[in-house]
């Protein structure tokens, strides 16, 4: 029953093709196990090769173990296997972004480097063990998270991942997405298969397992008992939509695009406005697909900055994009294209408002600023140079890169956002409150530097000009039980 189903959903979606080589991403865990057994019993009637690669993120210490128990796996199915280990937490550092997110990015290049060559020469489609629940996972994470209909169409059946120019693009497919976690476990246990639990998985700092062990059972129990197939119905239904708005956009930029170049795109209005503003948001995504080659980092707010650009700006009016990009009204056009290639007024301030989760990571690419934060019971704050949450022992006498506040004082969630016109701040150890735009005068910022400055503001208000002065809220004082540390990060 099982495999009918998984093999009814690869036939069609034209996953697997007869001769193709699939290269199968083994982790050791239960979705991972259910793919490897599912692909190896199907691959003889679907007519493919069989391979399999283990990444190794030596982010635990079940890492070993688990890396050992995938190659005796793959020995008793007599598949070929590979290992590939990576220094996440190096790359993490690096790179300035969360241990989870680069994981994931190792993960796939190892993936898609090892599917050039997986079985005789043969480029490989490389095969992930995506599930219905993570497919639930994902719209919920992404709804929360504030997503349009590309991003709520979540994951695919076939997607590609870009080549760097020397080698091709590598297709990932995902033939167990229309199967949920509780078909996978069955179909384990009817084979007395056994595999790893990643305690990680049960880590509530995540999101991903508070959708997963919290929100998800939450709406089972008291809403709809089958909710997972309801988002993932939702998804299929909002991946039709993203196709025919992509072709449908694709059109339109071309007849909108009046001059294109690596550095510029220019748009012309009277062509563009009288499409659709969802057909708009699609004009913007291609241009500026077209100009970095990746849409990663668009969201939604800057497509939607880019919509009130062309609906009430006014010439020379701007709006900042990620990756060093933005945008301007340039008379009867709307151009994107390069800071340095823009004429710009350097001292409008770039437009963002990212949520930062206490314990994570925030990085915004508009400004090429960031903040992480942990979290520390009272009595771990001391000096320690060049570590997280290093500081003086009251927490309150905070340099301008590193503050520390009293969790429980907070009023979360948290926002890190750009300076608005009329921002105040009750500066810390100074009586009342103040104007930013003062506050920065007095302390001689220069205007050029001052649109590239952050607010971190909580429910009440203000409480840190990233980089320049903390506000008085939630300070360090006897009765503080957990400790918000926070920090600014380097460009990565």
């Amino acid at each position: 029953m099982f495999l009918a189903k998984v093999k009814n959903f690869i036939r069609a979606n034209g996953l697997i093709s007869n001769g193709d080589s699939v290269l199968a991403a083994v982790s050791g865990g239960s979705d991972s196990v259910a793919l490897l057994n599912t692909l190896a019993d199907l691959r003889s009637e679907l007519g493919f090769f069989l391979s399999a690669a283990h990444v190794n993120h030596g982010l635990r210490p079940e890492a070993p173990d688990e890396e050992r128990f995938v190659l005796g796996l793959c020995e008793k199915l007599g598949i070929e296997c590979s290992v590939n280990r990576v220094d996440t937490r190096s790359f993490a550092a690096d790179s300035g972004c969360s241990l989870e997110e680069t994981a994931r990015e190792l993960r796939h290049r190892a993936l898609a480097e090892r599917a050039q060559t997986a079985i005789g020469g043969r480029r490989s489609k490389v095969a992930l063990g995506h599930t219905l629940d993570d497919q639930a996972e994902t719209v919920l994470m992404r709804l929360i998270r504030g997503a349009g209909v590309r991003g709520l169409s979540a994951m695919r059946p076939l997607s590609e991942r870009p080549g760097d120019g020397s080698t091709p693009g590598t297709q990932f497919i995902r033939p167990l997405l229309s199967s949920t976690r509780q078909e996978i476990l069955d179909f384990l246990e009817s084979r007395c298969a056994s595999y790893v639990e990643d305690a990680s998985n049960l880590d509530l700092t995540f999101l991903r397992n508070r959708v997963r062990h919290e929100l998800l059972g939450l709406l089972k129990e008291r809403y709809n008992p089958r909710i997972v197939e309801v988002l993932g119905s939702h998804a299929e239904l909002l991946n039709e939509a993203d196709d025919y708005l992509t072709l449908t956009a694709r059109r339109a930029y071309e007849e909108c695009a009046s001059a294109e170049s690596d550095e510029r795109i220019e748009l012309e209005l009277a062509r563009l406005v009288p499409y659709h503003v969802c057909v708009q948001g699609y004009v913007f995504r291609e241009a500026y697909f077209r100009l970095c080659g990746t849409l990663k980092d668009v969201g939604f707010s800057h497509i939607a900055s880019l919509s009130r650009l062309v609906s009430a700006g006014q010439s020379g009016d701007r709006a900042d994009l990620p990756h060093g990009v933005a945008a301007t009204l340039e008379g009867t056009k709307l151009v994107l294209g390069r800071r340095a290639a823009l004429v710009l007024d350097e001292a409008r301030p770039c437009e963002f408002s990212v949520q930062h989760e206490p314990g994570g990571r925030t990085w915004l690419s508009e400004i090429s600023l960031g903040i992480e934060s942990r979290v520390l019971k009272r009595e771990d704050l001391r000096v320690g140079p060049g570590k997280m949450g290093a500081g003086p022992q009251s927490g309150n006498d905070a340099s301008a890169s590193e503050v520390f506040f009293d969790l429980e004082a907070l009023s979360l969630p948290l926002v890190l956002r750009n300076l608005q016109p009329g921002d105040r701040i009750s500066p810390f150890g100074m009586q009342g409150s103040k104007k930013v735009q003062d506050l920065l005068v007095d302390m001689k910022v220069p205007r050029h530097a001052r649109r590239d400055l952050a607010a971190l503001c909580d429910g009440s208000g203000m409480v840190w000009l990233v980089g320049v002065r903390r506000g008085s809220a939630a300070p360090i004082k006897e009765g503080t039980r957990l400790v918000l540390a926070v920090r600014t990060l380097a460009a990565p």
